[in-house]
């Protein structure tokens, strides 16, 4: 991790360049359109390899997998229904975080 994200020589950074207007869902849940790409990313390059290029794949796949050694006791604590509704709504109304008014 400590030569990812960072667009500087000798480090590996993942980029994506689009136009945030024009940034759309590509699939749908009809048969014969799931798994389609997204719209509006006309350029992405993984580790320094254009894996799409003027809305056309490359066909390249240079990603690695980020593992971490196994830890003994996992981080992860399971919440329960009752905390996750009161982090996340308010009398049964979702929050909106981070400013989404939506």
């Amino acid at each position: 991790m400590k030569t990812r994200g960072r667009l500087q020589e000798n480090m590996t950074a993942d980029i994506v360049i689009f136009d945030p207007v024009k940034v759309r869902e590509g699939s749908s849940y009809k048969a014969g359109e799931q798994g389609l790409p997204p719209i509006g990313l006309p350029h992405v390059i993984v580790s320094g390899v254009f894996v799409k290029k003027d809305n056309q794949a490359t066909g390249k796949f240079p990603g690695l997998p980020i593992r971490f050694k196994e830890e003994r006791k996992p981080r992860h604590v399971p919440a329960t229904t009752k905390q996750w509704l009161n982090t996340f709504t308010i009398d049964g109304c979702l929050l909106h975080k981070h400013g989404d008014s939506k």
